[in-house]
């Protein structure tokens, strides 16, 4: 007996109707695309995640450098394709030339980094 791996009738309904609800339009390129969480799932995470890289990474003690930093990100961002997102920019205080971002609209920029910026 030869086993088909297709999806047939009632079955396939439901998997097609479980994906397409978790259809959202990427805000960047405008297509469709499979979401697998929320975007206040998203900021939640991301909110998570803020206290944990302060506490590992330590913030750089320089405010006003702090306070360039975030004006700056978020000019950018509001021109972003996602400029209701409750954006946070922060200078981590290590030396590696490095930036990341979690998610949820968290970005992080090294003071290395902006060691090598003018």
């Amino acid at each position: 007996m030869k086993t088909s791996w297709i999806m047939r009738g009632p079955v396939a309904a439901v998997v097609l109707m479980a994906v397409l609800s978790n259809c959202s339009i990427n805000p960047a390129t405008g297509q469709r695309q499979v979401s697998l969480i929320g975007e206040g799932r998203e900021i939640q995470m991301g909110r998570e995640a803020d206290p944990d890289i302060i506490a590992s990474m330590g913030l750089y003690p320089d405010t006003e450098v702090q306070q360039y930093v975030s004006q700056l990100g978020k000019r950018l961002a509001a021109a972003s394709e996602r400029p209701h997102l409750p954006w946070t920019f922060r200078v981590v205080d290590d030396p590696a030339v490095n930036a990341f971002a979690v998610p949820g609209g968290f970005i992080y920029v090294t003071r290395g980094l902006l060691s090598h910026l003018t």
